[in-house]
């Protein structure tokens, strides 16, 4: 996993489904599962992207969720910006 600069997203993507209980006539129109997850891009390579949903003042994360790039539809930065009271304030 590539080291690189932390950031807050929401990241867009596709999921696995489930679409039946038992015998069945066919596949349901549930194919598009689109799925939305935000939190801190912790970690990337060629294969996939880490997300964390809490980051630590340290730098540490907590609770790490791996999606394949081939399941990612986007990935929206969310921009921070310095606030006036010297806080990191999201301006989404």
């Amino acid at each position: 996993m590539e080291q690189h600069k932390i950031y807050p997203a929401l990241v867009e993507w596709r999921d696995a489904t489930n679409v039946s209980i038992g015998w069945h006539d066919g596949v349901e129109d549930h194919l598009d599962t689109r799925i939305q997850t935000i939190g801190f891009v912790i970690g990337e390579d060629e294969m996939n992207v880490v997300i964390s949903h809490s980051l630590g003042d340290t730098g540490l994360s907590f609770d790490a969720f791996i999606i394949p790039k081939g399941c990612i539809i986007n990935i929206y930065k969310i921009p921070v910006s310095e606030g006036g009271d010297g806080e990191d304030k999201a301006q989404i």
